[in-house]
């Protein structure tokens, strides 16, 4: 091969990976990089304490665009806050949010030691690797929403000498889809549990929801008060709003931090989305 054209190749690989960028929010750091199915971006990192809710969309201020996060990082674990033992998150649930596709090999690995749940989202495809689950040692509940589960292998993703014992653990599968999961690999665990559904946006009714800092959040588009219910995870009722009207400014400080479903009920029509508070 002549060194010239060696050079070209060698030139056009390096802006290949050029394009590859990261950029920070100031809690979380996003890497994103143009791919044959679009621009696929990565997330790492965060200050959060408790539940880990880790975010669906990244905003870049170098370039002013949003992009949608599909992928977390194979050293997640690594960028994550630590307790005094330099080895242990002090995270005690992980939320991997709507449009995530893929978690990247050993992403959990090692220092999630305290966690005890961790939700899966219906737009979860696959693992790229093995060790997910290894060392989340107080492991005691998945949620998976996926409709269609992917194949997995728990040896790889959950067994190691000192790892994940999933004969304590309680999978939570949408309603019928059991078989389907331990079709896929997703055996030997403690109960599967049929409750988990995919809530579609409200903003589809044509009703957003949004939250504050404040420990509030509110509901726009109504057109008549509306009955709001608050649900975790798991289907508990947690709080109850009577008559509520556009815009109302609804409390939420009696609520752990976390995933929940909120359904509203106006004018007989019920909606429902998931937020976080």
């Amino acid at each position: 091969m002549h060194k010239y054209t060696l050079f070209i190749i060698i030139s056009i690989l390096s802006l290949g990976a050029l394009s590859a960028q990261d950029f920070s929010d100031g809690t979380w750091k996003f890497n994103y990089v143009t791919t044959a199915e679009g621009t696929d971006v990565k997330v790492w990192g965060s200050t959060d304490t408790g539940a880990l809710i880790i975010p669906k969309t990244a905003s870049n201020a170098a370039n002013s665009k949003t992009y949608n996060v599909t992928r977390i990082r194979n050293d997640f674990a690594s960028k994550s806050p630590l307790l005094s033992d330099g080895l242990t998150a002090n995270v005690t649930s992980v939320l991997i949010p709507e449009g995530v596709k893929f978690i990247e090999n050993q992403a959990f690995y090692n220092n999630f030691r305290i966690v005890t749940t961790f939700n899966l989202p219906s737009t979860m495809v696959g693992i790229s690797g093995i060790n997910i689950f290894t060392w989340l040692q107080s492991l005691e509940t998945i949620y998976c929403a996926m409709q269609t589960p992917f194949i997995i292998d728990v040896d790889e993703q959950f067994h190691s000498p000192a790892g994940t014992d999933i004969t304590e653990v309680t999978l939570h599968v949408p309603p019928g889809k059991t078989a389907a999961y331990q079709a896929a690999g997703w055996v030997g665990f403690k109960a599967y549990v049929e409750d988990v559904t995919a809530v579609k946006e409200l903003k589809s009714a044509g009703i957003e929801i949004g939250s504050t800092v404040s420990k509030t959040f509110y509901l726009t588009g109504l057109s008549s008060d509306a009955h709001v219910s608050v649900f975790d995870i798991s289907g508990k009722n947690v709080a109850e709003f009577n008559k509520v009207t556009n815009n109302q400014t609804l409390s939420s400080a009696s609520i752990q931090k976390g995933i929940y479903i909120v359904k509203v009920n106006e004018n007989s029509q019920v909606f429902s989305t998931k937020i976080a508070l």
